[in-house]
This record gives structure tokens, sequence and C-alpha cells, in this order.
């Protein structure tokens, strides 16, 4: 739910703008960085419930993308709190040219929120993509018939076939999310006129990024 917006010490400084208008600036971008928070936890649940049952490896790499997008979105997060002194539509637009690159995420999310979770981030996840969520790519990528495996790419075996790195690589996620805990306590905005402000604001940026025929 909207956090009450007196919780934290962040404000936009547009030029000239009032008080008022520079916290409307920060909820708007505090919206948009919750929703990323929220994917996280969504998505950090169907891997932890779904991880130990899975019956085929190509299973197993799909759930992994669950935990892989969960830290993309923590990162994108923060990302966005580290840009509410830019109107949200640039804002916005900066984080969808980042992608899925959890490396360019995690060095932009370090300019502002220094951790050691984002060389972690990197070292865990930068390595995957989201594609690997198809099972043909799964296998060319981690078992490939009639040539041997890329030099540059990790084995299935020393990754998610390792249990100690699989807990090492959920950590990462688990300490963005506690970020996120701290950061969306959860208070709830009580005025609608702020809430439909804001959630029409992000509508009309989200819409105007897709353009006509975009997916």
């Amino acid at each position: 739910m909207p956090p009450n917006p007196s919780c934290h010490s962040l404000r936009c400084h547009e030029p000239r703008a009032t008080s008022h208008e520079s916290d409307m600036c920060t909820l708007t971008h505090r919206y948009l960085a919750q929703h990323y928070f929220l994917d996280a936890l969504d998505l950090h649940f169907r891997f932890r419930t779904h991880w130990e049952d899975q019956p085929r490896k190509s299973s197993r790499v799909k759930t992994f993308i669950d935990l892989l997008m969960a830290c993309e979105c923590m990162l994108k997060s923060q990302c966005i709190m580290a840009r509410i002194t830019l109107p949200i539509g640039h804002a916005y637009s900066q984080i969808k040219l980042l992608g899925h690159n959890i490396d360019k995420l995690s060095i932009s999310a370090e300019k502002t929120f220094p951790s050691t979770v984002h060389k972690r981030a990197q070292e865990y996840f930068s390595a995957f993509d989201v594609g690997l969520r198809y099972s043909v790519d799964a296998h060319e990528y981690f078992f490939p018939v009639g040539s041997p495996q890329q030099a540059n790419r990790p084995s299935y075996s020393s990754t998610l076939g390792n249990k100690n790195w699989m807990d090492a690589a959920e950590s990462v996620v688990t300490e963005l999310i506690e970020w996120g805990k701290t950061e969306f306590n959860g208070e709830v905005d009580d005025n609608i006129e702020h809430i439909l402000h804001h959630e029409v604001e992000l509508e009309a940026v989200i819409r105007r990024k897709k353009g006509p025929g975009s997916n």
C-alpha cells in the first residue's frame, strides 16, 4: 500500500516547485518504485514455493528466472528512488533503457544506495538472461547437444545445481527485499485525490513510453 509521505526525508527539488509539488513528485516516484518492490515479493514467493518441487532441470531454470527477475525488480526500485529529482517520465525512461541488464542496474543503484549486495547481484545474476525461461534457450545455454558448452558460460552443476550457490544467490534477493521493507513501510495514504493523481500520472507515463504498437 502507498506509504505516508512524511516517513521519508527525500524530496524532489524541481526548480521553483512548491513544497507540496515536491512532495507530490516524490510520491509518484515512490508509487512506481513500490510497484517494482511488490513485483519482487511476488516473484520471490513463487521461487520459494516451486523451487524444490520442480521435476526437470529445465523447470528449475524457469523458477530460477523468477529469482533473477525479483533481483531485477528490486534494483529497478532502487534506481527509481535514486532519480526522484528527475521528472517521473525521465526517470522511467532511464530505467527502461537499462533493460534487464543486472550489471547496469546494479551500478546505477550503487551510486545512491551503496552496498556490497550490488556486486553480489552482478556475481550471481549477470551471466543469465530472462530468455532462459524458454526451454529451448535453457537447453542451448546449459545442455548443448553435439557441441561443448561455451567457455564463458557457467555450468548448471556449479550454479543452479549447487545448493550453496543457490542459497547465496537467494540471499542477494532477500537482502534487497529487506531494503524495500524499510523503504516502503506499508502505511496507507487515505487521500483518494493523491492516490488517483499518482496512478493516473504513472499510467500516462507508461503509455507514452510504450507508444503505438508496443508489446
